[in-house]
């Protein structure tokens, strides 16, 4: 009896001792396995890629890599490596890729680290990043929207919404104020109800007046809120349009020649000679004084005395560098007229594209009327374009341009 037993113990521990050593050679003959999915490869940020698998049949630690690269070349000079991680066994990866661009195509592998052997040499090898696809999957499909003009289309699918319609403030205001009319008819149920209950329960007359007070306010306030609607609707349906339309105000302003300038990289009269810097000493010939001098010989007097001592100075009048043709010509053509000077080489005071400068005889005069009478001897006076109401006088060979305030003696 017990030989018998012995001997069936002997060939159950021979039964498992074979199945344990068949189970331990058919570990050792499958392959290490990598299984990587399509949406185990995730987009985690702008220019990064998280992939996740698994791993299984590893019978020794094996530290493994993932290579990534572009395009069809396989030179490893120009391959990128992931971090890497610890392959043993069966169990779960996730490496991150960085550096990438978006929607490029990458090739990817995994390799083992110490000799870059292939360990992951798949079909679905490759994946394209996206622009704005964030937190999705690769390789899921981008949501179907036709919002365009008319709606906002979301990155990724919420629910079953893939667009928010556009609402401007009309319709927005037209939506609560029917949406608070359904509102009021809503609380004037709900009043009649709490009313009514309390008129039904209560034995107390003043309860029971308390009751018929809520039914009676409640009927009052919807008659109120639907009446609003039906009479403002009954006068002009146009009432509860809602509609905002503001005219689009436009201003159309032409400077003068008297406009000033603006300074262009900390420089004004860019188009005068090249520009001067803004704060610079602006009477270098040190001639102001002596062209006052020859001006009020010549009966020419100045409106502003403030003189420009810098360049951008405001509310100045500078004669430097003044040629005086031109106002001789006026003194001697009209010996009579009253002349003041009010506008000479200060360029920055005066338009960008203005005449008035350094060596320039251009030069404005007041709006005198003994010019004025001199220059309206022209009968056939020149609309210039462009600048309404001025206009070009030829009197003796010289051109005036009455600007309305002040009269401008051009270089021609």
């Amino acid at each position: 009896m017990k030989i018998q037993i012995i001997k069936k113990i002997i060939a159950v521990t021979t039964i498992i001792g074979s199945f344990l050593a068949f189970s331990m050679a058919s570990a050792q003959l499958l392959p290490p396995t990598i299984t990587i999915g399509p949406s185990d490869i995730t987009q985690t940020s702008g220019n990064s890629v998280t992939i996740s698998g698994t791993t299984s049949n590893f019978t020794t630690s094996t530290q493994l890599k993932i290579e990534y690269w572009t395009g069809p070349s396989v030179a490893v000079y120009n391959h990128i490596f992931s971090s890497g991680f610890t392959a043993s066994g069966s169990g779960t990866f996730t490496q991150t890729l960085s550096g990438l661009s978006p929607n490029t195509t990458y090739s990817f592998n995994v390799v083992n680290s110490a000799n870059t052997s292939l360990v992951y040499p798949t079909s679905q090898n490759t994946f394209t990043t996206q622009a704005n696809s964030v937190g999705v999957p690769i390789g899921t499909p981008a949501p179907s929207c036709t919002g365009g003009a008319t709606g906002y289309c979301l990155l990724a699918p919420l629910g079953g919404l893939t667009v928010i319609p556009d609402v401007d403030l009309n319709s927005y205001f037209g939506l609560m104020y029917k949406i608070l009319i359904g509102l009021a008819g809503v609380l004037a149920v709900v009043m009649i109800f709490f009313g009514g209950v309390q008129y039904m329960t209560s034995d107390a007359l003043g309860e029971k007046e308390g009751g018929r007070e809520k039914i009676r306010n409640a009927v009052l306030g919807l008659i109120i809120a639907l009446g609003s609607y039906a009479i403002l609707n009954t006068i002009n349906p146009d009432l509860l349009d809602f509609t905002f339309n503001v005219d689009k105000l436009s201003v159309n302003y032409t400077p003068d020649s008297h406009t000033p300038q603006i300074a262009v990289n900390g420089k004004m009269c860019v188009a005068q000679g090249g520009g001067y810097a803004v704060g610079s000493v602006w009477d270098t010939s040190q001639n102001e004084t002596t062209k006052r001098g020859q001006l009020t010989s010549l009966n020419i007097s100045i409106q502003n005395p403030s003189i420009c001592v810098h360049v951008g100075d405001p509310s100045c009048t500078s004669v430097s560098d003044l040629d005086l043709s031109k106002a001789t010509a006026v003194r001697s053509k009209c010996p009579g007229c009253q002349l003041i000077l009010n506008g000479g080489t200060e360029c920055w005071l005066h338009s960008p594209n203005t005449a008035h400068a350094r060596g320039s005889s251009t030069i404005d005069f007041d709006d005198t009327p003994t010019l004025q009478a001199f220059i309206q001897q022209d009968t056939t006076p020149t609309t210039i374009p462009n600048t309404p109401g001025h206009k070009l006088y030829t009197v003796q060979g010289i051109n005036f341009v009455d600007e309305g305030n002040h009269i401008h003696v051009n270089n021609n």
